[in-house]
């Protein structure tokens, strides 16, 4: 970010600090890095809800038996949805008997483009995987990828994300996702485990606990979900409390105070840089007559 502001202002820029300098105008702004994170408050209360806990037992009959995947994302191209699917598609072919004990439960969310055409294209391919998935590896009584293209309330937000055994975040690059940061810190039974994709802004706080992988390597994803079902009880607690600690710690409140501290300590100092004396102008004339006549 610093550089593009070297690059297209024309400022002076010391990427080894905080600071871009503006020597003519005598201005200094302040860049720094303030990762946002979640209310866990907020997701605690909601756990402990009457809805919450009938909703979390309705779902434990409707998928009963059957190890829950859980993918949340936005109907966009950054999200790798299709990825994900092909992913699973691997898995399910190298290991056919996990067909009828997986379930993916995959939302995607519509969201408002004005290059609708674009995401019609990328809805229509996601859901010619699902049927080709499905198509393949269903039985009867039973579908491996469980879809809906359509937002879902909170409390089921909630009740997914304390239920399911995994969660896969494939962003082709993206910034935080707070669907990681919500999902750990409604894991407070199975210590369920985290697949996340190395392109996401997140991997860099919770990559001690999370599987990271490079989405556009679906044999790699395909290889992270089979570790992640079957992972030790042990690991699992490990690798959710290292990740637990840092949700729990660098809060919504904690990011507020934070940026609030920081923004009112730099209106209140000037930059040491601004407050030297610029240098008296060099006497132009006087130099360019002394060249002419030398």
């Amino acid at each position: 970010f610093m550089t593009a502001c070297a690059s297209v202002l024309g400022t002076d820029v010391n990427v080894e600090s905080t600071y871009i300098l503006d020597a003519q105008q005598r201005t200094a702004v302040t860049v720094d890095a303030f990762p946002v994170g979640i209310d866990c408050a907020h997701f605690q209360s909601l756990l402990a809800t009457r809805e919450l806990k009938d909703k979390v037992i309705e779902l434990q009959r409707r998928f009963d038996g059957k190890k829950i995947v859980l993918g949340i994302d936005r109907m966009d191209y950054i999200k790798g949805i299709p990825h994900k699917l092909l992913a699973i598609d691997k898995f399910l072919s190298a290991h056919p008997t996990w067909a009828g004990k997986i379930q993916l439960v995959q939302i995607a969310t519509p969201i408002m483009r004005g290059d609708t055409a674009r995401y019609v294209k990328l809805r229509n391919k996601v859901h010619k995987l699902v049927g080709q998935i499905n198509g393949r590896f269903s039985t009867l009584a039973h579908a491996p990828i469980h879809y809906l293209d359509q937002p879902i309330s909170p409390c089921d937000v909630a009740a997914l994300c304390f239920l399911a055994d995994v969660m896969m975040i494939t962003s082709l690059r993206e910034g935080m996702n707070a669907n990681a940061f919500e999902y750990v810190a409604c894991q407070q039974r199975n210590r369920g485990v985290l697949i996340l994709s190395e392109f996401a802004g997140s991997a860099q706080t919770l990559g001690s606990g999370a599987i990271l992988v490079n989405p556009f390597n679906t044999d790699a994803m395909a290889l992270a979900l089979y570790e992640a079902l079957h992972m030790p009880e042990a690991d699992r607690e490990e690798r959710h409390h290292n990740m637990n600690e840092y949700v729990q710690r660098f809060t919504l409140q904690y990011w507020s105070d934070d940026f609030s501290t920081e923004l009112m300590t730099q209106e209140d100092a000037d930059h040491e840089l601004l407050s030297l004396e610029l240098p008296e102008p060099l006497p132009r004339s006087e130099l360019l007559d002394s060249f002419a006549k030398s």
